[in-house]
């Protein structure tokens, strides 16, 4: 086990690991001291002075081996104080890094609310059309009627009786004619339209699809259409 360790300390220390093995191994023992001192020729001494050579030699070894057991020793309570200002310090390191913050998962309701505000756009109020008017022109005795918000100016003629009449539309000459009792016409214009009855009362008009009141007189006249612009 003191072996393993040692080979695994050098190796963490970067040194020889079988360098320091060799030397762990060369150390001798008492017991190999012994043997040793026990296979050694016989000297010509006497008794007293040879047991004194040999506990010199023992102090001697023993002296070697303790001095060796000593620096291992301190060499490995360096490498438990180098491990264990690593693992200090890597704790620290970790320390000081903050934990990874999982988002917070959404529920099926705020995922719902997030599509519907997706998917709702602010709709856009469109302005209503201007409905269509035809007024008679209060401010002059001719018949004269306007049509505010059209298009087009669009007159539809009907007749009770045999009635001559005569259309210009926008200055050009649309219908001239006699109609029969129960005949009828349409006409169209961009800007503006005249009509003159022969026989008014025998006469009747829409314009844009609403009917009008006409003057009620015998003698023929002559009436203007306009389409206001603005």
């Amino acid at each position: 086990y003191f072996k393993g360790a040692l080979r695994k300390y050098a190796t963490e220390l970067g040194l020889d690991a079988n360098e320091l093995m060799n030397r762990y191994n060369n150390l001798q023992t008492p017991e190999q001291t012994e043997e040793s001192t026990e296979a050694t020729p016989p000297q010509k001494i006497d008794t007293p002075k040879k047991k004194r050579m040999v506990k010199s030699k023992v102090a001697i070894h023993g002296t070697g081996k303790n001095f060796s057991f000593t620096r291992l020793l301190s060499i490995f309570i360096i490498i438990l104080l180098v491990a264990a200002l690593l693992y200090t310090a890597i704790r620290l390191l970790s320390e000081r890094q903050p934990p990874p913050v999982d988002p917070a998962p959404t529920t099926g309701e705020e995922n719902n609310e997030v599509e519907n505000e997706r998917e709702v756009e602010p709709e856009v109020e469109e302005p209503e059309p201007l409905a269509l008017t035809v007024t008679r022109d209060p401010n002059t005795e001719d018949v004269r009627f306007i049509v505010a918000n059209a298009d087009e100016i669009t007159a539809e003629l009907s007749f009770s009786n045999a009635c001559w009449i005569k259309v210009i539309a926008d200055g050009t000459e649309a219908l001239s004619q006699t109609f029969r009792r129960n005949q009828g016409e349409e006409v169209t214009a961009s800007e503006e339209m005249t009509i003159r009855p022969g026989n008014p009362p025998a006469f009747s008009l829409k314009i844009n699809g609403q009917e009008v009141d006409l003057p009620e007189t015998i003698h023929p006249y002559t009436l203007t259409i306009t389409r206001n612009n603005e």
